[in-house]
């Protein structure tokens, strides 16, 4: 059974060609928010990891991150940013984060990120 990965990106583009580039591997969902992102993994009840990206309007990754841990201890997270400080990649990874990777998104580092955050 192929492992589940939620997409989570407010930029409808972004989500569908991660999704595109994943899918082979992997089974993927798309959110657009982290509203939606929490109502997938609660339908859902089998996400393996949540890919997201830190600023999003309304609930930003690390927000998002902490809702997730209340619901699934199990499912790692992998936050993506734009920009990258130490304090911002430290928080996320204190709060639980498997991973803070920058944009733009080495194609390789998130492939080997995903596949460790799956196998730990």
């Amino acid at each position: 059974m192929k492992k589940t990965i939620l997409i989570v990106d407010d930029d409808r583009n972004v989500c569908k060609a991660t999704a595109r580039a994943l899918s082979g591997q992997y089974m993927t969902y798309t959110a657009l928010s982290g509203k939606q992102a929490l109502e997938i993994i609660q339908k859902e009840n089998n996400i393996d990891l949540v890919l997201t990206d830190m600023m999003m309007p309304a609930m930003d990754g690390i927000e998002l991150l902490g809702k997730i841990r209340e619901i699934s201890k199990k499912t790692a997270v992998i936050i993506v940013s734009g920009f990258y400080t130490i304090d911002l990649a430290l928080e996320a990874v204190n709060q639980g984060a498997y991973a803070y990777l920058t944009k733009p998104v080495d194609v390789d580092n998130r492939k080997l990120s995903i596949q460790s955050a799956l196998n730990f």
